[in-house]
């Protein structure tokens, strides 16, 4: 096992003063530990022609040689050297030209012959930046110098440089020429240099390095800022790389072309909106994020000279269950609003990097960073970046979801930044890896290690057909090795289009895979990130948060329904709380549904605050017509509180047997409109009437303007009469231009039957752009069920095509025409090893589910070698059906891993039928790995019993004195399928362990009370969380917050508001505005302390709701308050922006 140098100490950190950087030279602190130089070679026997050696030649012979082919070179108020490598090419110092504009670069030649000295114009074709080389052409015929073919270090060696100095006042000493020594091999941040004792200035940047024959040994260019005479070069091995790649085919000096700068093109006043969608693996589930990335470009400061590119971002997550006993195969989820953030930009167009917010993408970076590609420099093609970085490894409990935790900003944010404004740095803790925001939730931590790694981006752009491609191949891997090879690799392929004209890109699309290795096993994750510009019918979906998140419903037996009610008229304020609460996660049972209903609306006056907000929202599962009118009444009145919440059962209610005029009236409140608005959107068809005679007789344009928005996204045929007389009476512009809008919306949501025919058309014709505007609306369309199946398969047919944008709409379509018509097409294509859209179907057939059948799992089998984690994915969404299929692939004829992945995921759905094999592969000696997977399987289909038995077993092994037992115990009782009484009884038995002295057990304990749930889980990991005296705590909020994302575990949050105001923000947003805007915005209102107070009003910018309206502009109004009154007026335009 292999270790580069890690991160300096801090003791080291503080020789860091001993090397500040001087103009072009840059400083370096001294290599931690530098390699032992090679000895000398020893003498070579002599021989008549040794004895009678060539005169060397003397310093001023290689000078005199040389410098006529040195050069200066100036540009942006820099000063560096170079000289010519190859013909018409200069080599240089990366960051003498970083930043330079082109049109200011220019090369001269102060000892040249007259007539050829210049200045020349010149231009990057090439840079290295982790070797600090670039190469530029300029017209001129200067001979190269000579370079070493290769160069054996010796310690002692003479060596000359020649350079440029600057010596202040634009005083340059053209041409000087250094002499020294080799000193010693050091490396320094990943990289090797020759340490030369030498007396170089800024200037000397770039300049070659000579051997005692006059051939270039090295390339100046960093020295030790307050270390007289230490300077280093970067040796000739590497130079030669980079002039080789810089003249290769493709990168030639003489034959690339020359490009002009990409620059970016944002508009004010305009909006562009992208389609945002990223899949991956994280543990044993499968994550899809998908939503918009909306920016909005206002006017320029007139003082501040800037305009303010705004981005609004949201992604509804789709995860597995955490626990798959608990049914449901996918969890769908979106976030309390969306999220916000703020660039600046320049009048070029630039983006500033002080970022205000955002909602960071795993693995990948910020969401409102997508389709901000790093561009090139002017005439640069190609360009690597590479660097070392810190890496956190969270090992989780089986079930649970790795943690990548980057220490330091990724590679793609740093060029991002110094590109897009150099200068800025981002705020501190922006980006500090995926604990801050993360979109999924917390893991499970049990060990947490940290390792240095290397990561490494190269970039290539390429022109055609007016697009811009930069082309992205990403590689990530730590230095330490686990098993087959570093302990987390990533590697993968992106590519950028760039719309020149418009100064925008127009897409990204990113396919990777991310391999963790342990000692026995290797797990592999994919992802996938598809980021696209919007036009269209699909844009004005995208522009539309999401009314209503579907969750997936535990099922609940008559047993679970009768206990529930029981506890709902308990005396304990918890147990009232938890029956509340299984019954808002609980699959309804229709028998029961009424006396459900009648029990919650008891309960909406309940005297703990945590019950009653639980009641409200179960109402909204269980509640029929009887229910409409009691939360209505809640709603109107003003001391309830939970608006959000009661606005929210009113969606989930729906329209039926309720009058949605109440609803419709509330447009004419400024207050309540954008929660009246998000309800009647929910509705859907039924507050189609209600809102069609509102719009006619309305007297406030304001209201009429939303009501018709609504019905742009809801309305039928039966309101175009009504739309279009309002179209045509121009009375009010606005409204007008809405109507007509909402006109168009509905004929494309209600495409005729000749409409569905030219649309098959345009899907089965040679225009890509036709073909994926036929798909788009064929996806947001309302089925024809007469022509169902011909659309499935018309879609399925399509489904491989060639425009990958073209292929995502199709998926899009085939889920919205779904029948099993399409799904037989799509799996008989599938069976075909050689299908391009063997992704895009595997995802198909996941969704479908159980119903795609044996056939589909079949299918599915001819692409393991594709993706076998997606295909095993598929396989057991289809559950059962797959069995078979994947005791086949389990068999001994197969490869261990494909077997072992099998065995697992047979462990999730098998049953009696996969006992024998598993059994069998258990006692297989020889093949030890997959004895392993086969024992687990075992487990864990004995394990889904949940027997007593079981449970007694493990619940003796918490008090073993073996560690490992205890941890064993553990991560057996969190599997277990419990409820109720067995629930608790468990937790009260592992809450203890979160102090047992082994840290590995208290990690254990917390992850189980985590998976457990419950009032009494809940309570202690809140316990552990407010512990001033945890060092863990951090850890125990999450799982928390996880567990319950309630009103206490806000407050509890709240309590560590001034350790880690960044993680409590982000785990406030995941309880969301229902829950966490009250706790907060009673701390706004209590704090005595101005810096908290400030705090709690920047958390109400995002989980803030109306209530809290009234407090935030009374504290705007004080202009005495200074930051406080900003912070405010902040809050508030962000908590009326939010739908």
């Amino acid at each position: 096992m292999s270790r580069r140098n890690s991160p300096p100490t801090a003791g080291e950190a503080s020789l860091l003063a001993l090397a500040l950087a001087l103009g072009g030279c840059q400083a370096e602190p001294p290599a931690a530990s530098p390699p032992r130089p090679a000895p000398a070679p020893a003498p070579a026997p002599a021989t008549e022609a040794s004895r009678a050696p060539a005169r060397p030649k003397t310093a001023a012979e290689i000078v005199a040689k040389v410098e006529p082919s040195v050069a200066l070179v100036r540009g942006g108020g820099k000063v560096g050297t170079g000289f010519v490598a190859a013909p018409g090419l200069i080599a240089t110092n990366a960051h003498v030209v970083e930043g330079v504009p082109a049109d200011q670069l220019e090369v001269r030649f102060p000892s040249a012959p007259e007539g050829r000295r210049g200045p020349f114009k010149a231009e990057v074709v090439a840079r290295e930046r982790r070797r600090d080389l670039a190469f530029l052409k300029a017209a001129t015929d200067l001979p190269p110098l000579e370079i070493a073919e290769s160069y054996p270090f010796v310690k002692g060696d003479d060596v000359l440089v020649i350079g440029n100095p600057g010596m202040g006042d634009d005083l340059v000493l053209e041409n000087a020429v250094s002499r020294g020594l080799m000193s010693t091999k050091a490396q320094i941040d990943g990289q090797d240099y020759y340490q030369m004792s030498i007396a170089i200035n800024p200037g000397n940047s770039g300049g070659p390095v000579l051997d005692g024959e006059g051939k270039v040994v090295g390339v100046a260019t960093r020295k030790a800022g307050r270390l007289e005479s230490t300077a280093f070069c970067v040796p000739v091995e590497a130079l030669k790389v980079a002039l080789a790649a810089a003249t290769s085919p493709g990168g030639s000096a003489e034959d690339a072309p020359a490009t002009a700068a990409l620059r970016y093109g944002w508009k004010p006043g305009e909006t562009y909106v992208y389609g945002v969608r990223v899949d991956y693996d994280a543990g044993d589930e499968r994550i899809a994020l998908e939503g918009s990335s909306i920016y909005r470009v206002k006017a320029a400061d007139p003082q501040a000279g800037e305009a303010t590119l705004a981005h609004r971002g949201w992604l509804v997550r789709r995860r597995g269950p955490k626990d798959p006993k608990r049914g449901g195969d996918v969890q769908v989820q979106a976030p309390g609003g969306p999220t916000n953030v703020e660039f600046q930009i320049d009048d070029a167009g630039d983006v500033d990097d002080e970022f205000k917010g955002g909602l960071p993408v795993p693995l990948l970076g910020d969401l409102a960073l997508l389709p901000i590609a790093p561009l090139p420099e002017p005439g640069e093609d190609r360009w690597t970046d590479e660097r070392p970085v810190a890496l956190q490894i969270t090992k989780v409990t089986p079930g649970a979801r790795p943690s990548f935790d980057l220490e330091r900003p990724s590679l793609f944010e740093r060029r991002a930044a110094s590109r897009l404004r150099p200068g800025r740095s981002p705020r501190s803790g922006r980006f500090g890896g995926l604990r801050r925001a993360a979109p999924a939730p917390a893991p499970a931590q049990v060990e947490v290690d940290t390792q240095s790694a290397k990561e490494t981006i190269r970039y290539a752009r390429e022109s055609a057909g007016g697009r811009e491609t930069i082309a992205k191949d990403y590689e990530f891997a730590t230095d330490e090795t686990a098993g087959a090879g570093p302990r987390l690799a990533i590697t993968g392929h992106g590519t950028y289009t760039f719309d020149p004209a418009a100064g925008v890109a127009t897409g990204f699309e990113f396919r990777g895979e991310a391999v963790q290795n342990s000692e026995n096993t290797t797990a592999r994750l994919p992802i996938r990130v598809e980021c696209r510009l919007l036009s269209g019918a699909e844009r004005e979906r995208a522009l539309r948060f999401p009314a209503v998140a579907p969750t997936a419903m535990i099922a609940m037996a008559d047993g679970d329904v009768a206990k529930a009610l029981a506890d709902l008229k308990s005396e304990a304020a918890d147990r009232r709380r938890a029956a509340a609460e299984a019954l808002r996660d609980g699959a309804p049972i229709e028998s029961k549904r009424g006396e459900v209903a009648q029990a919650l609306l008891a309960r909406l006056d309940d005297p703990d605050a945590s019950a009653r907000q639980a009641a409200v929202q179960a109402t909204g599962v269980w509640g029929g017509p009887e229910a409409f009118s009691a939360i209505l009444a809640k709603v109107d009145s003003p001391d309830y509180g939970l608006e959000n919440d009661l606005f929210e059962t009113l969606a989930r209610l729906g329209p039926e047997g309720a009058d949605a005029a109440p609803l419709v009236a509330m447009l004419n409140d400024e207050r309540r409109r954008s929660q009246a608005v998000r309800v009647l959107r929910a509705w859907g068809e039924g507050a189609e009437p209600a809102l069609s005679a509102f719009v006619e007789s309305a007297a406030a344009p304001e209201a009429r303007i939303e009501a018709c928005r609504v019905l742009k996204d809801v309305g039928t045929e039966k309101s175009a009469p009504m739309l279009e007389r309002l179209a045509a009476a121009q009375d009010v512009a606005e409204v007008a231009d809405l109507a007509s809008n909402a006109i168009r919306a509905i004929e494309a949501r209600s495409p005729s039957d000749a409409d569905l025919t030219a649309l098959l058309e345009r899907l089965a014709g040679g225009d890509a752009g036709g073909r994926r505007e036929a798909a788009g609306r064929l996806a947001q369309a309302v089925p024809a069920e007469a022509r169902r199946a011909e659309v499935a398969v018309a879609l399925a047919d399509r489904l491989d095509d060639e425009d990958v944008f073209a292929r995502g709409d199709v998926a899009r379509g085939l889920r919205t025409w779904s029948d099993p018509a399409g799904v037989a097409k799509v799996v008989e294509k599938l069976k075909d090893p050689k299908y391009r859209a063997w992704r895009e179907a595997a995802e198909y057939l996941a969704w479908v589910g159980p119903a795609a059948g044996a056939g589909a799992a079949e299918a599915l089998k001819a692409h393991l070698g594709d993706d076998r984690g997606l295909m095993l994915r598929a396989m057991k969404a289809i559950g059962p059906a797959s069995e078979s299929t994947l005791l086949d692939i389990a068999g001994p004829d197969g490869p261990a891993d494909a077997r072992n992945d099998a065995l697992r995921t047979l462990g999730e759905i098998g049953g009696e039928k996969s006992l024998p094999l598993l059994r069998k592969a258990a006692a297989d000696r020889n093949e030890a790995f997959v004895a392993m997977s086969a024992e687990g399987a075992l487990r864990e289909i004995e394990a889904r019993s949940a027997s007593p038995a079981a449970r007694a077993e493990a619940l003796g092994m918490l008090s073993a004195s073996d560690p490992g037992r205890r941890r064993e115990a553990l991560e057996r009782l969190g599997k277990l399928q419990l409820d109720g009484e067995a629930r608790d009884s468990v937790a009260t038995a592992a809450a203890p362990l979160l102090h047992d002295p082994d840290g590995g057990v208290g990690d254990a304990a917390r992850n189980t009370l985590r998976l457990l749930g419950g009032p009494v889980a809940a309570r202690a990991l809140a316990d552990l969380a407010r512990d001033r005296r945890n060092e863990k705590w951090r850890d125990a909020a999450q799982a928390l917050v996880e567990t319950a994302p309630t009103a206490e575990a806000a407050e509890t949050v709240l309590t560590r508001l001034e350790d880690d105001p960044g993680l409590c923000r982000g785990l406030l947003e995941r309880i969301g505005p229902a829950a966490a805007g009250p706790a907060v915005l009673k701390t706004f209102r209590e704090a005595q302390d101005s810096r908290k107070r400030i705090e709690s009003c920047r958390l109400l910018e995002s989980v803030g709701g109306p209530d809290a309206l009234a407090s935030l502009r009374e504290a705007a109004e004080n202009r005495k308050a200074g930051d406080l009154a900003r912070a405010a007026e902040e809050a508030l335009r962000d908590i009326r922006q939010r739908p």
